[in-house]
């Protein structure tokens, strides 16, 4: 089944969609017609016969109906979107201008909040005033280690844009900051921000989760058939493992595994997080080991253009899903989300794989906060790097991890331990850190679990 519905006014319309849907996404978006309706109230009324909560809910319509978009809009329903095209007809836009418009309009879907006295979900204004893009993200910034000047210790919402973080106080943006890739010093600019609570957050919106954003992930993954094994590759953070619990929901924890790659450069806390989660989730968990030491005295560290350590990474676990999948029937979910990148966007919601197993990525359509309150009201438990901070994990060596995980990887006594590593001080060298290596902290930590793991 179609995760996303996008609704034309004519059958031409319709056409030009599907050969764009074609062209860009292959699967998981289904094109309906109005059949020629032209008034506002025929399309309102055919809007609101197709549009379900089952589906995120996409309308484009030609120029003519500019002044009438929010009307059309605001009476069909919190998952449809209503975007108006340049041109007279949808069917005389460019194929790559109607790509842009289905983008615009998935970013405003999951970047919707409203003002009024609290930031809610649902229809109403004023809209909080961000400069929507496709590859925005909006999410609650835990600031713990004064890693940002000028920016209190506190929870914010933030909305970002690549490297530019805009913080949200009430109905508009009451400064920003920006985070580069190399290791800087990061200084907020602005008026002082209101800080926001996850727990008045989720108490204002549980609704909302539900009802709109959780609502079209289990209709998709209903509709991928009754398989015999559910793999979910695990890396724990939150996008795997919102979508791990998600599936022991819906299709039972003995026909769930976890498959999680376990690398040598992983945060010890992760690695304490997945084994404790899925003891709680009763889950079968399969280890994958992947080393990367042995590689880097002739690879060199993993670069943003040479990630060799993630061809390693896949190919290990692609060996274990031929392994585990064998002759049985057999879907493998991916957390990926659209938020990520352009090329994670364009990639088919399900593909078949040459080796037969079905690979299906139901969370595309969620922000950050979305995944925050959703784990939140459904009680999962958080890694407890994003609780320091952190916007992304991985290996402690990612080229990816920018300069906000990096100035609390040096600042927190949590990341002591780190040091310990003899590469750890290189890649941090490769980052831009310039402090002699005679600043690193002394590597234990009394009585703290994280460091008795790594160490053992």
């Amino acid at each position: 089944m179609a995760m996303y519905r996008i609704i034309v006014r004519a059958k031409k319309d319709k056409k030009a969609v599907e050969h764009v849907v074609e062209t860009y996404y292959r699967n998981g978006y289904e094109v309906v017609s109005l059949q020629g309706a032209r008034s506002v109230e025929e399309i309102i009324g055919g809007v609101e016969s197709i549009a379900t909560r089952e589906r995120y809910n996409i309308v484009l319509l030609g120029r003519r109906y500019s002044e009438h978009a929010d009307a059309i809009e605001r009476e069909t329903g919190r998952n449809t979107v209503v975007v108006v095209l340049d041109k007279v007809a949808v069917r005389n836009t460019r194929p790559e201008h109607l790509y842009s418009a289905i983008e615009e309009a998935k970013a405003r879907q999951r970047l919707s909040v409203y003002w009024r006295g609290r930031y809610l979900y649902s229809r109403g204004g004023p809209m909080v005033e961000i400069p929507v893009s496709p590859r925005g993200d909006i999410f609650v910034f835990m600031h713990r280690h004064r890693v940002i000047g000028g920016l209190g210790i506190g929870d914010y919402l933030v909305y970002r844009v690549e490297e530019n973080h805009y913080v949200l106080s009430g109905p508009r943006v009451a400064g920003s900051f920006s985070v580069p890739e190399k290791y800087r010093e990061i200084m907020y600019s602005g008026e002082p921000a209101a800080r926001v609570s996850l727990e008045s957050l989720v108490a204002d919106n549980e609704y909302e989760i539900y009802r709109w954003e959780y609502g079209p992930v289990e209709a998709f993954m209903e509709s991928l058939g009754d398989p015999e094994l559910v793999l979910v590759p695990w890396s724990g953070g939150k996008d795997s493992t919102t979508l791990l619990y998600i599936a022991t929901r819906i299709y039972g924890a003995e026909r769930v595994v976890a498959v999680t790659a376990e690398m040598d450069y992983d945060f010890p806390d992760t690695r304490l997080f997945i084994e404790e989660v899925a003891d709680k989730l009763g889950i079968q968990l399969v280890t994958v080991p992947v080393n990367l030491k042995p590689h880097i005295p002739s690879r060199g560290l993993p670069m943003a253009n040479d990630r060799w350590c993630t061809e390693l990474k896949v190919e290990a676990l692609e060996r274990k899903y031929r392994e585990l999948c064998g002759d049985r029937d057999c879907l493998v979910l991916v957390g990926d989300r659209d938020v990520e990148s352009s090329a994670r966007s364009k990639r088919p919601l399900i593909r078949r794989t040459a080796t037969g197993y079905l690979q299906a990525t139901p969370l595309r359509q969620w922000s950050t906060l979305t995944l925050q309150l959703y784990m939140l009201a459904e009680k999962i438990p958080v890694n407890p790097l994003y609780e320091e901070g952190f916007y992304r994990i991985g290996c402690y060596i990612c080229p990816f991890l920018r300069s906000l995980e990096l100035l609390i990887m040096t600042r927190s006594e949590r990341f002591r331990v780190l040091w310990r590593d003899e590469y750890f001080y290189s890649f941090l060298r490769s980052k831009g850190y310039d402090k002699p290596e005679e600043t690193r902290g002394s590597g234990r930590l009394k009585g703290n679990p994280v460091v008795e793991h790594y160490k053992g």
